[in-house]
């Protein structure tokens, strides 16, 4: 059975991982990623809990022990893929695989470096309002916002403001009437009352900006989104790739984002930010488990490094 260092969880897809892996594998560090986007799941799981709990982590040809892990970064994971695929009962098999992971995660030793505990990922991931408050308790400027589930109140804000609406969960991509865009009044009627919602004020910006945290070290990214009408308001998902470019974050701002990481308790985040017409940042929300792979290759910024030195211990 051979010693692990770090164990990378995450479906092997995402570039981020496979970035972070090859950056510890070059220094000499042992590790695996877990994938969990495979409809197939060929690693096996075994923890015996107690007062000297033991994990096992088995692959086709190799077996890992966990007991003396070093590092972990959990990215996109849970529930892996096969559990949504399983022929039988997906019900049943989804929730076979939280209350199984859970486990794993309670077994896994108390002195492994996290980049973000698990936890806490998810803590900060559903709870926008948190991420606002903590950003405006630290200096950073926020947008006028309104969570509610009341379509009247919802309509007065929109009469206010001019105005986006937003997912409150942890998803990026959105469905439906709650994709990351703008609406009027007229457009909330497509909503039910009683249905929770997140509207913002809409920012007059100049770019977004994007911000890669990593232990204190943040790698800014200013994105040329105001150029395109299809990426005006979300750059993030659409079929145009707007330019970016290398930015040099202001150093007042710089510490702001430090003092709201370290209050929020993430070691790694991406922030996003709208650099407003006027000169000033505006804070929109941090993404504890943000993809950051197409700005490290577009901008050469030596993110995956950052990251490996952290799970490393070299910080």
């Amino acid at each position: 059975m051979r010693h692990l260092d770090v164990l990378l969880i995450g479906p092997t897809h995402t570039k981020e991982l496979q970035m972070v892996c090859d950056r510890l594998w070059a220094a000499g560090a042992t590790a695996v990623i877990l994938d969990q986007g495979a409809k197939t799941f060929p690693w096996k799981l075994k923890y015996c809990p107690g007062y000297e709990a033991s994990a096992v982590l088995e692959g086709i040809n190799e077996m890992w022990d966990l007991s003396h892990l070093n590092a972990a970064w959990l990215f996109r994971g849970g529930v892996p893929v096969w559990a949504y695929t399983h022929e039988t009962d997906r019900t049943i098999a989804q929730l076979q695989w939280q209350g199984f992971w859970s486990s794993f995660l309670s077994v896994i030793p108390g002195s492994v470096r996290w980049l973000n505990h698990p936890h806490r990922q998810a803590a900060v991931e559903n709870s926008k309002a948190e991420q606002l408050s903590c950003a405006a308790c630290v200096g950073l400027l926020t947008p006028a916002t309104l969570i509610t589930n009341s379509l009247t109140q919802a309509k007065c804000f929109a009469k206010t403001y001019p105005t986006i609406i937003k997912l409150l969960g942890p998803t990026t991509k959105g469905l439906g009437a709650f994709r990351t865009r703008s609406v009027t009044v007229s457009d909330l009627d497509n909503i039910s009352d009683g249905m929770p919602m997140l509207l913002q004020e809409r920012i007059d910006k100049r770019a977004d900006i994007r911000i890669v945290y990593v232990n204190g070290r943040t790698f800014t990214v200013k994105i040329a989104s105001q150029i395109d009408p299809a990426t005006e308001t979300d750059w993030r998902h659409t079929k145009v790739s707007p330019f970016m470019i290398p930015d040099a974050l202001d150093r007042e701002v710089a510490s702001k984002i430090i003092a709201l990481m370290d209050k929020l308790g993430l070691v790694f985040g991406v922030i996003d930010l709208a650099l407003r017409r006027d000169g000033q940042y505006v804070f929109f929300e941090v993404n504890p488990q943000g993809h950051w792979a197409q700005l490290a290759m577009v901008t050469r910024q030596e993110i995956a490094l950052a990251i490996a030195d952290y799970l490393r211990g070299k910080d």
